[in-house]
């Protein structure tokens, strides 16, 4: 057989269609873990570890951790916190208070909080579309001339960052 008929996988008919497998192409068996290593792992989690730190110090791969833990219905204590946190921005949005300033009061993606509203069967509030008055824009752009920044300005007078910006943008030029 030439390097054209193994490129193409032509098969004579004195090879054997069947091989036994090869420690190369075999997948390897794993041994099983036994009960009391899983326990262990269990235990560790249930003590307040996280699944990387108790597979750690089972000495088992974080695969396994995580697999146990779910099989265990154990969470780790990056999963609580998670969940109280999801919790805090739910009763957030239950208030009436939109997504994006429940995410951005707990420190989550607005994206995050209104697709965790949306799973929760709340309809999320809108953010706020209301334009701003012409005399707050003055009154900003007045002290932004008297010397206060756009950074102090921008939360002193109700607007955001970007908004201030905008607006003194001609003082600069």
């Amino acid at each position: 057989m030439d390097v054209r008929d193994k490129a193409a996988g032509v098969v004579r008919a004195d090879t054997p269609r069947t091989q036994a497998p090869t420690p190369s192409n075999a997948r390897a068996k794993r041994p099983k873990i036994s009960d009391d290593i899983r326990g262990k792992v269990l235990k560790a989690i249930e003590g307040g570890m996280t699944c990387r730190q108790a597979a750690a110090h089972c000495g088992v791969s974080l695969a396994s951790a995580i697999r146990f833990a779910k099989e265990g219905g154990v969470t780790d204590k990056r999963a609580k916190a998670q969940k109280s946190l999801r919790d805090k921005v739910l009763k957030a949005v239950e208030k009436g208070v939109p997504c994006s300033e429940a995410a951005a009061r707990f420190g989550v993606s607005p994206t995050a909080a209104a697709k965790w509203a949306v799973k929760a069967g709340l309809r999320p509030k809108p953010a706020s579309t209301v334009r701003i008055g012409d005399d707050i824009r003055d009154k900003l752009i007045k002290a932004v001339e008297s010397g206060m920044s756009c950074r102090q300005a921008g939360p002193h007078y109700g607007v955001s960052l970007a908004s201030a910006i905008r607006w003194t943008k001609h003082l600069r030029a």
